[in-house]
């Protein structure tokens, strides 16, 4: 007997590893919760190590077709046929969504007369828009000309409504910032900086009796290097290794330190004021345009931990500081970007 055919609305292809982040997984996680709000199956394409760290989310609920990173090699060096194809046809979905710096442009590009409604998530990379019926870069709107030049018939979702959040940020109402307490540190799915723990250390010699909670993402390197460390600090210190609600955490925080990729989005929907450090190139237009919305500060790569930490201590005895950063923060964030592109990839396929 041949592979049954399957029918969904949705097949995702993300990418995601300890050395690439879970940025991509997790806001293709929000679309997806949102496509189920609308009735929607989604089945997601992932090799091992993606799908290890996104069956780690407490809220996945999807299916997933796991691929092979092997079969990806020789599919692209023509040795095999192409995966995408053949996951295509396996699950006839009506849309596709791309999400990834890395994926084969050779195999979307070998589908290319079999692609069905295609939405492309960009940051700037543009490789894929040229497939994309709908773009969205809820980052910023100063690439739509680009996008159109390009692609002239792709519907764009871009600009701050557009962000893509989790279902647990719309399901958690924000704590007033005056009823918080302590510093929340995390620094992504992988941490590939390392910068947490001397960020750790550097609040130690600073003498810091604040409260502390670090989180670790699932891709973090050996985690218990930051618990035996927690347990030989000078102040209180909660280690929680693959948070399962950010939600909570970010929103019971009176102060966050944080990577300044996709967090930053979920840090300004909690109306939490932050210290973001920017880890990659294309994570700088976002920042500058959060620190000039003036909800959070930023710091280089390249900056001290101890340098960050002064910030931090000095920043958090600031009470009316933090008060005028988490009221910015409210003028410009919310956590319905999911919702908006998913109804209009609803709206795009019925027009």
């Amino acid at each position: 007997m041949g592979t049954p055919f399957l029918v969904t609305d949705i097949l995702f292809w993300a990418e995601g590893s300890r050395q690439k982040g879970i940025g991509h997984i997790i806001r293709c996680l929000a679309l997806a919760q949102a496509a189920n709000q609308h009735q929607m199956e989604c089945v997601f394409m992932l090799d091992k190590e993606a799908a290890d760290i996104a069956r780690a989310q407490h809220d996945w609920d999807f299916p997933v077709e796991l691929i092979d990173k092997s079969a990806l090699t020789e599919a692209s060096s023509g040795k095999n046929g192409n995966v995408l194809v053949a996951t295509l046809k396996k699950y006839r979905p009506r849309i596709l969504v791309l999400d990834g710096y890395q994926l084969p442009v050779d195999l979307i590009d070998g589908a290319a007369g079999k692609l069905p409604f295609t939405v492309v998530l960009d940051d700037g990379e543009q490789r894929l828009v040229a497939y994309a019926n709908l773009i969205v870069n809820g980052t910023t709107q100063a690439l739509d000309a680009d996008y159109a030049s390009q692609n002239a018939r792709a519907t764009l979702c871009t600009g701050r409504q557009y962000r893509l959040l989790r279902q647990m940020f719309r399901d958690t109402p924000a704590c007033p910032v005056e009823q918080r307490q302590g510093i929340v540190i995390a620094f992504g799915g992988s941490d590939p900086a390392e910068l947490t723990l001397p960020l750790l250390s550097a609040l130690d010699a600073l003498g810091s009796t604040v409260p502390v909670r670090v989180i670790t993402g699932p891709a973090y390197p050996n985690p218990e290097r930051v618990g035996a460390l927690s347990r030989a600090l000078g102040y209180a210190v909660q280690h929680v290794h693959q948070c399962q609600d950010m939600a909570s955490a970010w929103g019971s925080a009176k102060l966050a330190i944080s990577a300044a990729g996709g967090s930053q989005f979920e840090l300004g929907a909690c109306f939490t004021p932050s210290i973001l450090v920017v880890v990659a190139e294309n994570q700088r237009e976002a920042t500058n345009n959060a620190q000039q919305e003036g909800w959070c500060e930023t710091y280089d790569l390249n900056t001290r931990p101890l340098e960050i930490a002064e910030q931090a201590l000095k920043l958090y005895q600031d009470n009316n500081a933090l008060k005028e950063m988490s009221q910015a923060a409210r003028q410009y964030y919310d956590a319905h970007g999911a919702s908006r592109v998913t109804e209009a990839i609803i709206g795009a396929i019925n027009g």
